[in-house]
């Protein structure tokens, strides 16, 4: 299987060599991201300086395996891809790893160009450079707008959750095992699950098959306390609530509690996975003022979470209030797009201080963590908002050096 795997990493890489490199993406909104294998995948969206909330049908591709500089980011376009399925033009959609070996791009839901809700799940073949449109038994007759998702890389399942205008929502879970005959399940919306509707949220899978919900906007834009937290266990398929411990506000029994220091509530923020189960959150602001605590961590060791502020130096806050996204990768997490010239950031969590060169460790573990953030399919009535999302990257240009270090 590593054998197969590191295979399937060579001939990506290889076919990413003869597409076009760009310094620089156009700087858009509402996309969906996701690392498939060693490469981050950024797919559709919108251009924020049009304003016009048209969608996208644009990709591009960023290799985490080889070290560049964050300024200076190489990009892979994949806009011109063969095969008899067009990029789709998606916003506000969900993105995710799957297939047999995990090396499939998935994409789902959100707005098409007709500003209608999107039912269709898309993948892109990276070996074969072709999108396809299967057939998907179950699939909904609406697609979520503004959802979330997760990969489960050990099971080849995609959980979607949530969405704009939602109440109460069920879990929908993806089998990418075989993509010839792909099929949703549906796990019911538990009446003391999480509220809704919910947008701007993240939602991460850790790996332990636990996939945790952090901030968000609820009804009327009111932005959610991270006092709780909630989450979603892939194996009984159940929600659980984890209020701060100091609380005496939700009523017990709730197996875990969550502890430390209360951080500020947040929506379009980022969240990446460590290979140590850490969820690492960034961004959010409130008016053009950055947050006390813009970088927090949520320690989850033996499923007991903990919060803590991390005090970094050179924090890249910007004025601008726009969508983040969040990758892990190596002893890394990629923090993009926070302004209009498609920025991304690195922040090394050995040192915990950001840095201007993105080195992925040789020594790190890369595990089948997943981070997904929701968005909305317009901007939310409220002063100061923030937006987020998850995943985004860049690729060098020194394809025979990954050839030559056996990628």
């Amino acid at each position: 299987m590593v054998r197969k795997l590191s295979t399937l990493c060579a001939m990506t890489i290889a076919i990413l060599a003869g597409s076009d490199v760009t310094w620089a993406i156009q700087f858009r909104e509402q996309f969906a991201s996701a690392v498939v294998n060693k490469i981050l995948y950024v797919h559709g969206g919108t251009l924020v300086d049009l304003g016009l909330q048209t969608p996208l049908n644009e990709l591009y591709a960023l290799n985490l395996s080889t070290p560049f500089t964050v300024s200076t980011a190489p990009w892979f376009s994949l806009n011109s891809s063969t095969g008899p399925v067009h990029i789709p033009a998606l916003l506000s959609h969900v993105a995710g790893a799957g297939g047999p070996t995990n090396s499939l791009f998935f994409v789902y839901g959100g707005l098409n160009t007709t500003n209608s809700s999107s039912s269709a799940v898309y993948y892109f073949d990276p070996v074969a450079n072709e999108w396809s449109q299967p057939t998907v038994e179950g699939a909904p007759t609406t697609g979520p707008v503004g959802g979330v998702a997760v990969s489960d890389l050990q099971t080849h399942a995609l959980y979607v959750w949530g969405g704009q205008n939602v109440t109460q929502s069920p879990v929908l879970v993806l089998d990418t095992r075989d993509p010839t005959k792909l099929a949703f399940s549906t796990v019911a919306a538990q009446a003391d699950g999480p509220p809704g509707p919910r947008s701007y949220a993240t939602w991460s899978m850790l790996s332990t098959g636990v996939a945790v919900l952090i901030g968000g906007a609820g009804p009327n834009a009111t932005w959610l306390s991270l006092i709780t937290v909630w989450a979603f266990d892939t194996a009984s398929l159940k929600w659980s609530m984890h209020p701060f411990l100091l609380t005496r506000q939700y009523p017990l029994p709730h197996p875990q509690n969550t502890t430390g220091a209360i951080p500020s509530p947040r929506i379009r923020h980022s969240a990446a996975v460590t290979a140590a189960d850490e969820i690492v959150v960034y961004g959010s602001t409130f008016q053009s003022v950055s947050p006390p605590d813009p970088l927090i961590v949520l320690s989850t060791t033996n499923g007991s979470y903990s919060w803590r502020v991390v005090n970094a130096t050179n924090s890249p806050f910007s004025k601008y209030e726009f969508l983040l996204a969040g990758a892990y990768y190596a002893g890394n997490v990629l923090v993009f797009f926070d302004d209009p010239q498609g920025t991304i950031h690195d922040l090394d969590t050995t040192t915990w201080q950001w840095t201007d060169s993105y080195v992925p460790r040789a020594d790190a573990t890369v595990n089948g963590t997943y981070s997904s953030t929701s968005s909305g399919s317009g901007q939310p009535s409220v002063a100061g908002r923030v937006e987020v999302v998850t995943w985004a990257g860049a690729i060098v240009a020194g394809v025979a050096a990954m050839m030559a270090m056996g990628l």
